[in-house]
């Protein structure tokens, strides 16, 4: 959450609202929670790279959630290899 929160707070910092990034990551973070993942569970360059290829955010939780699967023994998700 820590790194939610630092990133979170560069992007409001540089200034108004209605800035597409910030529009698009509060969109990707809306659908992300509802899917059951968490910021803190991806990469945040995977996300940005998915922003800058055009993809809309909903189909991008999509993707980096299914990038991702469930670790019993970590107790946590971790990255599949080979997902670009």
């Amino acid at each position: 959450m820590k790194k939610f929160n630092e990133f979170n707070e560069a992007l409001m910092d540089q200034g108004s609202e209605d800035k597409p990034l910030i529009k698009w990551f509060d969109e990707f973070e809306k659908v992300l929670k509802k899917a059951g993942g968490k910021y803190e569970d991806i990469k945040p360059t995977d996300m940005l790279k998915l922003y800058y290829k055009g993809v809309n955010p909903k189909n991008a939780a999509k993707q980096l959630m299914a990038s991702y699967t469930w670790d019993k023994d970590k107790g946590e998700y971790v990255r599949i290899d080979g997902v670009k």
